[in-house]
């Protein structure tokens, strides 16, 4: 089962500073296994990059890693008195 995300926004589309950039980390994705490109029916020049099962499962493992290594840090800098205060700020619990 594969989810058609929306078209990407003018904000998201400006980290890429090319289409060939976008096209090459697009690309790397279907050699993965974690996307593939699919038409856009609205407009012939679109194309969706649509997650597979795979890459909604890698995603997932990073997130929880992502999120496992960002707590640690963020204990360890609560530890620190002259930091405390910005890490409540970012758990929002100041």
């Amino acid at each position: 089962m594969t989810v058609k995300q929306q078209p990407l926004a003018a904000s998201d589309q400006a980290m890429w500073e090319s289409v060939l950039g976008l096209h090459t980390f697009v690309g790397r994705l279907e050699s993965a296994g974690c996307a593939y490109k699919d038409t856009c029916d609205d407009d012939r020049r679109g194309v969706y990059a649509v997650t597979t099962d795979e890459g909604r499962k890698h995603y997932q493992d990073a997130r929880s890693t992502y999120a496992d290594v960002l707590g640690s840090a963020l204990e360890t800098a609560g530890a620190d008195d002259q930091l405390a205060r910005a890490v409540q700020a970012l758990r929002g619990t100041a």
